[in-house]
């Protein structure tokens, strides 16, 4: 009997799941910055430890609706 260890979350009132192998690391509510002209999903970018990386909105990505969180 396998298991697998997921690491959950909660996006826009639902629970989504992902293996932890595929997780490299948990950021809770970084501070992003903003790039002007792009799509809605697109946050802007993050700079952890001097790697620049792009921040998306996964609840505009996945079209879910908005809860008010």
């Amino acid at each position: 009997n396998q298991t697998l260890p997921v690491l959950t979350f909660r996006c826009r009132g639902q629970l989504f799941g992902v293996s932890v192998i595929d997780v490299k690391e948990v950021t809770l509510e970084p501070t992003y910055t903003p790039i002007a002209h792009m799509p809605s999903e697109v946050l802007g970018y993050v700079n952890i430890r001097g790697q620049i990386l792009l921040a998306l909105c996964l609840g505009t990505m996945m079209q879910l609706p908005e809860t008010g969180h």
